[in-house]
C-alpha cells in the first residue's frame, strides 16, 4: 500500500502543472528532481537500513514524506520553483519500503516459495500502474489536486504504519541462510561483477522503459489510445512475472521471451503501426519482467542479509537513472525525426540483456559454473558415527 503512490507521482506532477500553471514543462521538470532525489534515496536508504535498521529509516523516512505531502496539499498560490523543489522533497524522503521488504523475504519465506514472492512482488507493481495513473487522474479532475496529495499522504501513512506493526511481531533474529555462495561484503560489493551484472541488466530493461514511453505517445492518436497501449505492457508484465518463473528459474524461458520480444521490436521498426506496436508491448512485458523477479530472486540467495538492503537499493537507484535517461533520449530523438536511433538503442539495450541471460556470466542468472560454496568452518557437525568398526 505504501509503494502504490511512488508510481503516481510522475503523472501528478504533469497534470498538476498543467492545471496551476498551463506549462507540461514545470510538470517534466518536477518529474526530473523526482526521479534525481529517488535516485539518491535508493543508495543511500540501503547504507542507512544496513546500520541503522528497519524500523528508524522507515518512522523518519514516513514522517518527513508525510510532512511534504501535507505542505504539498496546503490550499493558496505556489511558485513553479517551490512545486519543483517540493516535488525533489518527495523523491528523496520517500519511505524505502520497497527496499527493505525486497530484502526481508528470505526472512519470512523459504524455497520453493521464495522465488514466487518475488514474482508476485513485481506483479504488484506492475498493477499498481494500471490502477494508480488513472485514479490520480481522475481524482484531480473531480475533487482536486489537493485531495490527491492528502489521499497520498494518508495512504502512505497507513502502509508504513502497517509496515512497521508486522515487522515489530517478527522475530527479533530470525535465522536467516548462509548465501549459496561465498560474496563481497562492506565495499567490496561496489567491486563485485556480480552486482555489475545485476545493475547492467537492470538498467539495460528500464532504458527500454523510458525509451518505449514517448514512442507510444507519438504512435498513439489520442489519449484513449495511449492508455490502452500502457495497459497492454503492463498486463503482459503482470501475468509474464507469475507464468515463467514457476517453481523455479527457466533461463531458457527468459532467453526465449527476451529473443522473441526482440524480433517483435523489429517488425514494429519495420513497419511501424499502432496495431503492431501493442501486441509487441505485450510481448515485451511479458519477456522483461520474469527476468527483474529473477534478478531479485537470485540476489537474495547471492547476498548475505545485511547486504541485501544495499544492493537493492543500488538496482533501484539503476533503474531510475536508465529510465529517465531512456524517456529524455527517445523525447529528442523523435522531435529530430531520428526514429531509426531509437530503434537502434531499444534493440541493443535487449541484445546486452539477452547476453548476460545466454552467457549467465558468474552464474547470476542460475548455478556458478565453478564449484564456489560458501566456508563450513562455523557449520556445526550434524554426522555421527553409528558403528566404530566400520
Amino acid at each position: 500500500m505504501a509503494r502504490i503512490p511512488i508510481t503516481v507521482f510522475s503523472v501528478l506532477f504533469v497534470t498538476q502543472a498543467e492545471l496551476q500553471y498551463g506549462r507540461i514543462a514545470i510538470g517534466g521538470t518536477a518529474t526530473l528532481l523526482y526521479a534525481a532525489g529517488a535516485t539518491v534515496n535508493g543508495v543511500a536508504s540501503g547504507w542507512l537500513l544496513q546500520r541503522l535498521g528497519d524500523r528508524v529509516v522507515a518512522t523518519c523516512s514516513s514522517a518527513a514524506v508525510i510532512t511534504v505531502l501535507l505542505v504539498s496539499a496546503l490550499p493558496g498560490e505556489r511558485s513553479p520553483a517551490h512545486f519543483v523543489a517540493l516535488a525533489g522533497l518527495i523523491g528523496l524522503c520517500y519511505p524505502p519500503l520497497h527496499i527493505s521488504s525486497r530484502a526481508r523475504y528470505p526472512r519470512l519465506v523459504r524455497d520453493p516459495f521464495l522465488l514466487k514472492v518475488y514474482s508476485w512482488d513485481v506483479s504488484l507493481i506492475q498493477l499498481s500502474w494500471l490502477v494508480a495513473p488513472v485514479l490520480v487522474v481522475l481524482l484531480a479532475g473531480s475533487v482536486g489536486i489537493t485531495a490527491v496529495y492528502l489521499t497520498l499522504a494518508a495512504q502512505t501513512a497507513v502502509g508504513a504504519a502497517w509496515y512497521l506493526l508486522t515487522l515489530a511481531r517478527l522475530p527479533a533474529r530470525d535465522p536467516v541462510p548462509q548465501p549459496l555462495v561465498a560474496t563481497a561484503r562492506g565495499r567490496g560489493l561496489l567491486r563485485s561483477p556480480d552486482l555489475h551484472v545485476y545493475l547492467i541488466s537492470a538498467a539495460a530493461m528500464m532504458l527500454v522503459s523510458g525509451m518505449v514511453m514517448p514512442v507510444i505517445v507519438e504512435m498513439s492518436g489520442s489519449s484513449m489510445q495511449e492508455s490502452g497501449a500502457i495497459l497492454v505492457w503492463s498486463a503482459g508484465s503482470a501475468v509474464g512475472s507469475l507464468l515463467v518463473n514457476r517453481g523455479a528459474v527457466r533461463r531458457r524461458r527468459l532467453v526465449a521471451g527476451v529473443a522473441v520480444a526482440i524480433v517483435a521490436g523489429g517488425l514494429v521498426a519495420a513497419a511501424p503501426s499502432l496495431m503492431g506496436l501493442v501486441p509487441a508491448l505485450l510481448l515485451l512485458g511479458f519477456a522483461t519482467s520474469p527476468v527483474t523477479g529473477a534478478m531479485f530472486y537470485f540476489v537474495s540467495l547471492r547476498y548475505e542479509h545485511r547486504s541485501q538492503a544495499y544492493v537493492f537499493g543500488m538496482i533501484t537507484s539503476a533503474q531510475l537513472v536508465a529510465q529517465g535517461v531512456g524517456s529524455s533520449l527517445s523525447g529528442r530523438l523523435l522531435d529530430r525525426g531520428a526514429d531509426v536511433w531509437v530503434t537502434v538503442i531499444v534493440l541493443g539495450s535487449l541484445g546486452v540483456l539477452l547476453a548476460l541471460l545466454a552467457l549467465n556470466i558468474r552464474g547470476t542468472f542460475g548455478p556458478r559454473r565453478t564449484s564456489q560454496v560458501a566456508p563450513l568452518a562455523n557449520a556445526p557437525c550434524a554426522s555421527v558415527v553409528k558403528d566404530a568398526s566400520v
